[in-house]
């Protein structure tokens, strides 16, 4: 069966995960919440590149085909680092800048980024934004409380209030759409929307349309499998199924 690890600083990969089980229903993922070091917004990027190299060790283990690194941060400060020490495929996650090259916006849209603190100050996120807004057409814009404010809301089952004052600094910016730049993001889609009259825009689907590209010659043939899941927090650091938390609708 092909095998499929993620690992992110905490829960904000289940939405990338989600789009991945809908993809590639067949695949066994193996989910790494790192929860015990999370989040990654305000780690030096000197600890996030030893947490990848931890993680990816961990999933290794299980014999997975590929890893996804379902975490922005992650990614920014570490994706090239781990192609470089391991011979199995990696794929990341990006803020979805490359949209504003892909469907045309009118003038009176307007386009912002919402990343963690890291991304924002990342190299990778830095040239990413040259490369593909080099108009500097898309607004930036980061949260170091964000990320851990949804984690903790998710685990008490209601929403903080907190997550309300972070969002203040886009509202009345005149932004029509903004772009999810954390994975966590998108668990609160809905809230962000209401609050900001933004659409959101999240990478989502095209990564898991990557992962699909590079695995294809894995995928099975003939009849459908039925896929599996199974998660491990590194507060706990054992394998089982994922809990069930009220706010978040998997």
């Amino acid at each position: 069966m092909l095998k499929i690890g993620i690992f992110d600083s905490g829960l904000g990969g289940l939405s990338l995960l989600r789009e991945l089980q809908q993809l590639i229903p067949s695949a066994e993922y193996f989910y790494i919440a790192d929860q015990a070091n999370a989040p990654y917004g305000e780690k030096s990027p000197e600890f996030i590149l030893k947490r990848c190299q931890e993680l990816t060790e961990s999933l290794l283990e299980k014999e997975v085909n590929m890893v996804v690194v379902g975490c922005n941060t992650a990614t920014a400060e570490g994706i090239n680092w781990l192609r470089a020490r391991f011979s199995i495929p990696f794929v990341g996650i990006e803020p979805y800048l490359n949209i504003i090259n892909q469907r045309e916006f009118s003038k009176a849209e307007d386009l912002a980024v919402l990343t963690t603190t890291a991304t924002l100050k990342s190299t990778r996120f830095v040239e990413l934004k040259k490369r593909l807004d080099p108009e500097g057409k898309i607004s930036t814009y980061a949260s170091s409380e964000l990320a851990a404010l949804i984690e903790l809301s998710l685990e008490r089952g209601e929403w903080d209030s907190q997550i309300a004052t972070e969002l203040k600094m886009l509202q009345g910016k005149g932004h029509t759409h903004l772009i999810l730049g954390c994975t966590h993001y998108p668990l609160i889609e809905e809230i962000i929307s209401q609050q900001l009259k933004v659409t959101c825009i999240s990478p989502g689907r095209e990564v898991a349309n990557r992962v699909l590209e590079v695995l294809a010659d894995k995928l099975p043939q003939g009849g459908a499998l039925e896929g599996s899941l199974s998660f491990m927090s590194t507060r706990d650091m054992n394998w089982g199924r994922l809990p069930q938390w009220p706010l978040l609708n998997f």
